[in-house]
């Protein structure tokens, strides 16, 4: 992993029909799935630019907390797009939001013959079935209190140096690393 970056273990899986988004992602040490239906606005505008060969049209829209600008290819007749994005009337190409922290580009169109089915990992067989309501509020927990399923069961340890160290100096020495990468990150 570069440094500076967090890895989020999550993957985004879409029915368009039904206008629903499912997210498995790990809150602390346990695998969830979460069905959503993302209630996306978009506002088609005036511009246009080319990307990947295709011409693109903007459309806005507000969407987790940030407004975003997504690019799309009317020639590409497929109503979606990167993460929970979908809904326009071509493929999503280009999409960012509006402080630039987000961005999602494609890099290369290709065809192919072949259906592709993306494969269940090992966590995917052991994750709870949670509505969106329940995940905020797990998740917020989480935010506040990272380490909660661990308190209370760190092990007294000797470091390298010989040094004596509580299980709950390890802990809190644990939990403020924690809270500061998690701090970084905002999947909501």
């Amino acid at each position: 992993m570069p440094p500076n970056q967090e890895y989020l273990n999550f993957r985004v899986s879409k029915d368009i029909l039904k206008g629903e988004v499912r997210m498995v992602t790990d809150v602390g040490f346990k695998v969830y799935e979460v069905t959503q239906k993302p209630d996306i606005k978009w506002k088609i505008t005036n511009k246009r630019k080319t990307h990947l060969g295709h011409e693109l049209i903007s459309a806005e829209t507000d969407f987790g907390g940030r407004h975003w600008e997504a690019w799309y290819a009317p020639a590409i007749p497929i109503q979606d797009g990167p993460y929970k994005f979908f809904g326009l009337p071509g493929l999503i190409l280009l999409l960012e939001d509006s402080t630039g922290s987000h961005r999602f580009e494609a890099e290369q169109i290709q065809t192919s013959r072949h259906e592709t089915e993306y494969p269940e990992t090992k966590e995917s067989k052991m994750r709870l079935h949670i509505s969106e309501p329940q995940y905020r509020k797990l998740y917020r927990k989480y935010r506040r209190d990272p380490l909660g399923d661990l308190r209370g069961r760190y092990p007294d340890q000797t470091d390298s140096a010989g040094n004596f160290r509580t299980g709950e100096e390890v802990f809190r020495e644990s939990e403020k690393i924690w809270k500061e990468r998690i701090k970084k990150i905002t999947i909501l």
